[in-house]
């Protein structure tokens, strides 16, 4: 029932691939696990223009392995021969050009942004939503400790493990709350990016959560 506007007429993707930007654009989140050469970044551009054409995002952005941004980046743009992209390459993330880089992404209206693994890594989120996860996670882990320690045979190696990973955040904070510096130019927080493709997603697979 989906139909393309945009897509190059030579092309067309198979079911697998219809059914997978079908799944991005119910499910909120999709793993595409299908084999190598099976059509994933034709999927990729397909749900992200799809998406965004349906109103369902306004600014996506593909994080790719960093040996394939402009082989990515050219096949999108073989699907989709009219589609605005902004291809972010290494030089773009220097401190001189942060900034430049920063206001291009917020104020273009691009139908995907690219940018490698290692780029990406090195866009934060600003102080102040920082603060606030660690505050928030801070009070999750307290929460957890005096509902542990109320219940009876309580599990001790757990609470242990929870106090933890509370001392842990408090640290953090700590150290973020002293450190005598303004955000540097690229905060993920204001770029206006709100949904996320990222291609080889197993190295992301031993991330905390």
């Amino acid at each position: 029932h989906l139909t393309f506007p945009g897509m190059n007429e030579a092309l067309s993707l198979r079911q697998h691939q219809k059914d997978g930007v079908w799944r991005c654009m119910t499910a909120g989140n999709t793993l595409l696990a299908h084999t190598v050469g099976a059509g994933k970044t034709g999927c990729m551009a397909a749900a992200a223009m799809k998406m965004k054409q349906a109103g369902l995002i306004n600014k996506p952005m593909v994080v790719v392995p960093n040996h394939l941004l402009e082989q990515f980046a050219r096949e999108f743009q073989q699907w989709y021969p009219n589609a605005k992209l902004l291809i972010a390459g290494k030089e773009d993330f220097t401190k001189e050009r942060r900034k430049y880089l920063t206001a291009k992404i917020a104020t273009g209206d691009w139908d995907a942004i690219i940018v490698t693994h290692s780029s990406f890594e090195r866009i934060g989120m600003s102080r102040d939503y920082q603060q606030k996860f660690l505050e928030e996670q801070i009070a999750e882990y307290t929460n957890l400790i005096i509902e542990n320690a109320a219940s009876k045979g309580a599990n001790r190696n757990l609470i242990k493990a929870i106090e933890k990973q509370k001392a842990t955040r408090e640290e953090k904070l700590k150290d973020l709350m002293s450190e005598d510096k303004k955000d540097d130019g690229l905060v993920f927080d204001e770029l206006g990016v709100d949904y996320i493709f990222a291609d080889e997603s197993n190295a992301y697979k031993n991330l905390e959560t």
